[in-house]
């Protein structure tokens, strides 16, 4: 038997009761459980001595024992619409009155109107209204029985309006000269897609968004130069290294999850950069033309050897002769030709492009007919 004080058995002692939390009888030395019999006596004692202990009293047959209910789980949200959702939650014991809280946007979660005994299932489920204008709802729920409640759930937090899908990639296609990546959206979480936002890795690895131009492709597409990419950019790639590239989509409540990482090599090619004035070089009749082309690329040029026919004009428009060569030098014979001045530009090209031309050299060879 354990003896039980005033502290023991609360305030009710004075006015000869005790009240002792089971939660106490589970525990050392009783271990009492659910179905065992509880036996009690009593004794009392003043400042002459204890009493005689009373006889054992049977109370209770049965014990039904119970402990304030444990933290439920965060409740979950489904079938959301237009007009609310559907908010369930599981309890762990049949008995126990499950009370819901719930508060529109900013406001504190106050008390629904539930039953939690209108069912006999441990799972249950309600219905939530969304109020005019409403566009977030934030849950917990609270498991109760005789002996108290549990301490609120975690809060499930339920919108209206989300943010978008995670976008699609349905297009990564990197040539020498571009890479052009096609997006598909998805649901737009109820608000108007706003924003598209292009990242793409730097060579460090860095996620850095794209914002630049995206050429004339379509409303779900992008085509970036890969010289706008090349060594002297932000990203820094360089021919043979891998590119990535990923997409987001952004609404009034905020940016989607990344699209899964494309990549693939760089197979580099940019267009070719502007080339320096070429040089001359006269023999007799022989004009020999000069520039530097150590990667043997191909270089387009063009001449005359007439006076510019229109001023306003640009140079390449004013010359009537052209020669395309991988070499580094263009021999003209001018016999037969217009004895003074020779006018020269020259550029390089290759497939993604080609460079300006260059400044116009000017060669006289008065002797030269």
């Amino acid at each position: 038997m354990k003896r039980y004080t005033e502290d023991a058995c609360g305030r009710d002692m004075a006015n000869k009761a005790c009240s002792i939390e089971m939660q106490r009888l589970q525990q050392a030395p009783y271990f009492l459980r659910t179905g065992d019999a509880i036996k009690v006596r009593a004794s009392a004692v003043n400042s002459a001595g204890e009493s005689k202990m009373s006889e054992f009293e049977t109370h209770a047959n049965t014990i039904k024992m119970l402990d304030t209910p444990r933290v439920l789980n965060r409740p979950t949200s489904y079938g959301k619409d237009a007009s609310g959702f559907t908010l369930a939650w599981t309890r762990l014991n049949v008995n126990d009155n499950v009370q819901v809280y719930c508060g529109a946007d900013n406001q504190t979660p106050t008390r629904m109107n539930f039953n939690s005994y209108s069912s006999t299932q441990l799972s249950q489920s309600t219905r939530i209204t969304f109020e005019p204008g409403t566009r977030r709802y934030s849950c917990f729920v609270v498991s109760c029985n005789d002996c108290g409640c549990s301490d609120p759930s975690e809060i499930e937090v339920t919108t209206l309006t989300d943010v978008p899908a995670t976008p699609q990639v349905t297009v990564f296609s990197p040539t020498p000269c571009s890479v052009q990546v096609n997006w598909q959206l998805g649901p737009n979480g109820g608000s108007p897609i706003d924003q598209i936002a292009i990242e793409i890795a730097e060579r460090n690895w860095d996620w850095t968004e794209w914002m630049g131009s995206c050429g004339n492709v379509g409303p779900s597409s992008c085509m970036i130069d890969m010289d706008e990419l090349g060594q002297f950019s932000q990203w820094g790639l360089l021919h043979g290294d891998r590119i990535q590239i990923r997409v987001r989509a952004h609404n009034e409540n905020g940016w989607s999850d990344y699209s899964a990482d494309h990549s693939g090599i760089v197979r580099m090619i940019t267009a070719p950069e502007r080339m320096s004035t070429p040089t001359s070089q006269i023999d007799g009749h022989f004009i020999t033309i000069h520039w530097v082309n150590p990667d043997y690329e191909e270089i387009d040029v063009k001449w005359s050897s007439r006076t510019p026919r229109y001023s306003y004009a640009m140079p390449e428009e004013n010359m009537e002769n052209d020669f395309t060569t991988s070499g580094q030098q263009m021999i003209i014979d001018t016999r037969g030709l217009n004895s003074g001045n020779y006018r020269f530009i020259i550029r390089k090209t290759n497939e993604c492009g080609d460079a300006p031309w260059s400044q116009e050299l000017t060669v006289a060879c008065p002797q030269c007919h």
